[in-house]
């Protein structure tokens, strides 16, 4: 079967045949310039468009020609992407508990993100222990934290967000 993988957030996306049994949530054999091999990729597009992304563990869905950013450690300054720009945001796992800004940050996720676009990550559960344990961790979150983002709230950035917790961690993604 054929699928197109990007190696890593900023790489091509190339087409490769898939060997055996498919399960994008697992590492797995590919045919890429005719040899077989294991490979690690970021994410995984289907015929059908669909793709699946290796980092949220996820099955995400958009367009070709929608602007996907995934943001690997805390930026120093504003994000470098035009206004209204990005459709969807992934945030790695980390990033959100070590911002120097966490509200800066918050806006300027809001800012190049194109209407109805959305962003998504994990973040860990306070007051688990995982929480406080990284000495680099500087914040700390509830279910309710990203509620004072919603429109006709404090900060009045997005239209929804879905918080979801399993075990220690709390998944989020806040809609435009």
């Amino acid at each position: 079967m054929k699928v197109q993988v990007k190696l890593t957030s900023d790489s091509d996306w190339q087409e490769v045949d898939v060997v055996g049994f498919y399960d994008p949530s697992k590492h797995h054999t590919i045919r890429l310039d005719g040899d077989a091999k294991k490979i690690k990729y970021y994410q995984m597009k289907m015929q059908d468009g669909r793709v699946y992304d290796k980092e949220m563990g996820n099955w995400v869905f958009y367009k070709p020609e929608d602007k996907v950013v995934y943001v690997d450690k805390p930026p120093k300054k504003e994000l470098p992407y035009e206004n209204g720009s990005v459709k969807t945001l992934f945030i790695a796992d980390g990033v959100m508990e070590r911002l120097d800004d966490f509200i800066s940050f918050m806006k300027d996720c809001h800012r190049v993100l194109a209407e109805r676009g959305c962003m998504s990550f994990k973040v860990y559960l306070a007051p688990c222990q995982q929480a406080f344990a990284d000495p680099e961790f500087k914040n700390y979150f509830t279910e309710q934290t990203f509620r004072y983002f919603l429109k006709g709230d404090r900060y009045g950035l997005f239209s929804g967000v879905t918080p979801t917790v399993r075990g220690h961690e709390l998944e989020v993604t806040l809609r435009k």
